[in-house]
This record gives structure tokens, C-alpha cells and sequence, in this order.
């Protein structure tokens, strides 16, 4: 299984080949009728960083070359012809994404990113319309996905992989008609966070951050859903590191400003090697925050799955995410030594 780096590759830009084929016999974005709701729901304009792109009808063929985006079609009933392969999952689909996508139709076919986007494969697809919510997507691939379908890019006013899950969620369910239905699930899922930060009032107001031991260290910006979900529990991030990276989701820190990571509570994500290195470091090993145990990592290895629920930030990863990072950094925040925020599992 592929991890979800900190750093994700500059996807480079290749030749379009659009593609074309039979309209008859093909597999639907979602299943069945449209019906009168999603009807009323087009024409639909929704605005992005490159402009707006307008939606005259239900989209059958639905392609996603964004990194999570595919869980909130799920979710909404919906099953793309194609998704990206962003963490190494069987057709894209994480664990606790299964149930859903199995229940929205025949699994997407799976593309990859490993030399930027694959615009033939994307434009093999026929898709009525391509998503890249959470993504780098750069004006250039945008125009040439644009040759294809239309394209809903990410949303102005945030940094690159920096999308809310709630505003993803809400978008796709303008896409495929589902305003109501996408709301729900925002709501729904908004309340389960609401629900923690009130039974956890030890969280207010105590400083936090999540980090990634990956060739360096790597912490992540205000603008990182990550960073979202420990302000949203009511921890606040630091304000040196959030100065650091007030325009992207995440950047590496230097060993002068390690130091930086001495807060209440400190939540890592590392590989069973990288843990160690962790480990070995021996500035981080002087801070009150590692000595005093008010700081975890999260395998990549865990059975649970729970390393890629957090990156992947999704209305379908979240609950996952949640129950592993609720007790983890209430045990780290309790003032007692003792008390083991998370085991190495």
C-alpha cells in the first residue's frame, strides 16, 4: 500500500490524445433515474481558481483525477468510470469507503499519476465531466482536460491540496445533483466533530499540530484539512509554524526549528523506519512535549488503516480518523505521563 506523502509529486504534462467511442451501452456515473430533484438541480455553474464551468444536466460519466474527491461520489451514490490512484488502494477505493462504493455500482477504473496526468486514459473514458477538487491541478492541465470535458478544479482562496472536505462534499453534490443529500452528510458528519470537542473540554485552547516524518520533518499549514480537524476539536496551531505556511498545505522544517514542535499535543504519521529516525532525533527527544508523552504516531502499518483515513480528510475517512485521533490526543493532553496516547500498532 502506497503511503499519502506530505509532498506529492509535480504531476508532469503529456500529449492529449481525446479518445472516442460508442455513447451506447456504458455504465452510468450513478444508478438509476435522474429524478425530478436532480433535474431541478440543472443547469448548475460552479465557480473555481480557473474560472467556472456550467452543468446543464446530470453527468453520467464522471472521472476524478483529483486525490480524494471519489469518496464523496460514493457517499452520494455515485460511482465514477475512473479515479486517480493516489495511496495504492484496489480501484481507488479506501477501506472504509468500500460499503459505499460497493453500493453505488461497478468499481471506477483506476488510473495512475505517477508521471502527471494521464490524459489518454482519462479521455478514453468519455467522461461528461472531470473533477480535480483536492489537487495541484495548474492552468496548463486544466486547459488540456478541458479538450476532454468539462473540468470543475479546485476552489479559489485555498492552497493547493487545501480544500475542506466539507466544501469537496458539497461540490460534488452540486456536480451530480445532490445539493440536499451532500448538505446532509456535511451536517451530519459536522456534528460527530462537534459532539468530540464538547465531551472533550480539555482541548480548548491547547496548542497541537500534525506532522510527518518523511526524509525530514514535515508539519502542516492552516490551510491543511488536518490542521482543520485539530482547530475544529478546538486546539489551536501554532502561530510560528502557521506563519511558515500560510500559502501551502504542508512544508519541511528545518532541525534549527524543530523546537517549534514543543506544543500540547503533537500527532505523527511515519513508517515503522521513519518512526525510528523520529526517534534517534535528538533534538525532538529533548522537547517537554516527547518526555512528557503528549505525543503519538501513527503507523502506516496499523491493521485499522487509519494512517491514510486521516490524509485522505473525506466525509468517508473521517469517522475512522476520528475515533483513532479523539482518545489518542486526549490521553496525550491529560497531564498524566502515564497514559499512553497510542500504541506503535
Amino acid at each position: 500500500m502506497r503511503r499519502l506523502l506530505p509532498s506529492l509529486a509535480l504531476l508532469a504534462a503529456c500529449v492529449v490524445a481525446i479518445g472516442c467511442g460508442d455513447d451506447e451501452s456504458d455504465s452510468a456515473a450513478g444508478s438509476g433515474a435522474t429524478t425530478t430533484e436532480e433535474r431541478a438541480a440543472f443547469p448548475v455553474t460552479i465557480e473555481h481558481k480557473y474560472g467556472a464551468t456550467e452543468l446543464t444536466e446530470r453527468p453520467e460519466r464522471v472521472v476524478s483525477v483529483g486525490l480524494n474527491e471519489q469518496d464523496a461520489f460514493f457517499a452520494l451514490g455515485v460511482a465514477p468510470v475512473g479515479v486517480t490512484d493516489w495511496m495504492g488502494f484496489e480501484n481507488g477505493i479506501g477501506p472504509w469507503a468500500e460499503t459505499a462504493a460497493k453500493a453505488a455500482g461497478d468499481p471506477p477504473e483506476l488510473l495512475t499519476n505517477t508521471d502527471g496526468i494521464r490524459f489518454e486514459k482519462v479521455a478514453a473514458l468519455r467522461p461528461d465531466v472531470i473533477v480535480a477538487l483536492y489537487s495541484d491541478l495548474n492552468k496548463s492541465d486544466y486547459e488540456k482536460l478541458s479538450q476532454i470535458a468539462p473540468v470543475v478544479a479546485p476552489p479559489e482562496g485555498h492552497a493547493d491540496f487545501g480544500i475542506p472536505w466539507q466544501e469537496t462534499t458539497r461540490t460534488v453534490g452540486q456536480v451530480v445533483g445532490e445539493p440536499d443529500e451532500a448538505a446532509k452528510l456535511v451536517g451530519d458528519l459536522e456534528a460527530r466533530i462537534a459532539k468530540a470537542k464538547e465531551e472533550h473540554p480539555e482541548f480548548a485552547g491547547k496548542s497541537a499540530s500534525m506532522a510527518m516524518s518523511y526524509e525530514g520533518i514535515w508539519v502542516y499549514g492552516p490551510d491543511d484539512p488536518r490542521s482543520r480537524l485539530l482547530t475544529d476539536l478546538g486546539f489551536v496551531l501554532s502561530p510560528e509554524i502557521s506563519k511558515l505556511f500560510v500559502k501551502d498545505y504542508a512544508g519541511m522544517i528545518s532541525e534549527e526549528q524543530v523546537q517549534l514542535l514543543d506544543l500540547d499535543a503533537v500527532a505523527w504519521f511515519a513508517t515503522e523506519d521513519e518512526a525510528k529516525k523520529l526517534d534517534r532525533n535528538r533534538v525532538y527527544n529533548s522537547l517537554d512535549v516527547h518526555r512528557e508523552d503528549r505525543d503519538f504516531v501513527v503507523l502506516d502499518s496499523r491493521p485499522d488503516n487509519a494512517y491514510n483515513a486521516v490524509g485522505a480528510q473525506t466525509v468517508l475517512s473521517m469517522p475512522l480518523a476520528l475515533d483513532v485521533l479523539v482518545p489518542a490526543l486526549a490521553a496525550a493532553v491529560d497531564g498524566d505521563p502515564a497514559t499512553v496516547p497510542l500504541a506503535k500498532d
